[in-house]
C-alpha cells in the first residue's frame, strides 16, 4: 500500500500524491473512513486477546468485516504482500520521508500496524492449513503481544494450533492448576528454549 510515484504510488489509490515530490501528501478522502474503522477495530480489546488467533486460524472460513467492507482472507493477504514488498524493498527509503510529508501520519501508522497484526494471524493460519510444523514456543514467540484475563490462556488459547510437540506429550488445558506448571510445560516442551 506504500509505494513511490514512479510506477508504485500512482497505482495506490489510498494516497494522493504530490506530482512534484512524488510523495504522498495525504490519504485520499474516500479511504479515510475505512482507515479510521481499521483503527477502531484494532484498538478493540477482543482483537488483542490471544483467543482471536485460534479463532482466525482454526475456522474454515474467516472474514474480517469493518466499516461497510467484508474483504475475504485473500484480499488481506494480497494487501500485506503489497505492503511488505514495498516497505522492505523499493520504497523503504521513502517511508521516513512520507512520515514527515504526509498530513495524515496517524493514518499511515494505522495502516502499518494493521498490516503487521494481520500478517501474524494470516501467517499462522497459512502454516496451520499447509501442515507446517507449529510448536507452542513458536506461537508464543509470534503472539507474545496478545493478552488474556487469565494468564494460563496465553498458552491454552494457542494449543489448538500446535501440531509439533517435540518429545513431550501435548499439554491439556487444566484450569485447576496454577500458571507456573503450564509455563514450565511449555518451556520443557520446546527443549527449554
Amino acid at each position: 500500500m506504500l509505494a513511490r510515484a514512479n510506477g508504485n504510488f500512482n497505482k495506490t489509490p489510498c494516497f494522493e500524491v504530490d506530482p512534484q515530490t512524488c510523495l504522498a501528501k495525504s490519504v485520499a478522502a474516500f479511504f479515510k473512513p475505512f482507515i479510521d474503522e481499521l483503527d477502531y477495530l484494532l484498538s478493540e480489546d477482543w482483537w488483542k486477546r490471544v483467543w482471536i488467533v485460534q479463532e482466525a486460524d482454526v475456522s474454515p472460513r474467516v472474514v474480517f468485516a469493518y466499516a461497510s467492507e467484508r474483504p475475504p482472507i485473500p484480499v488481506w493477504q494480497r494487501a500485506y504482500a503489497w505492503y511488505k514488498q514495498h516497505s522492505a524493498g523499493c520504497c523503504r527509503i521513502h517511508i521516513p520521508q512520507m512520515r514527515h510529508s504526509l498530513a495524515d501520519t496517524r493514518l499511515l501508522n494505522i495502516l502499518a500496524v494493521c498490516m503487521e497484526r494481520l500478517d501474524r494471524v494470516l501467517s499462522a493460519r497459512a502454516g496451520v492449513r499447509s501442515g507446517e510444523e507449529v510448536s507452542l514456543y513458536r506461537l508464543r514467540y509470534n503472539f507474545n503481544m496478545q493478552q488474556a484475563t487469565d494468564r494460563r490462556d496465553l498458552i491454552y488459547g494457542l494449543l489448538g494450533l500446535v501440531n509439533d510437540w517435540g518429545s513431550v506429550a501435548p499439554i491439556t488445558p487444566d484450569y485447576s492448576k496454577a500458571t507456573s506448571p503450564s509455563v514450565l510445560a511449555c518451556g520443557v516442551g520446546d527443549g527449554g528454549n
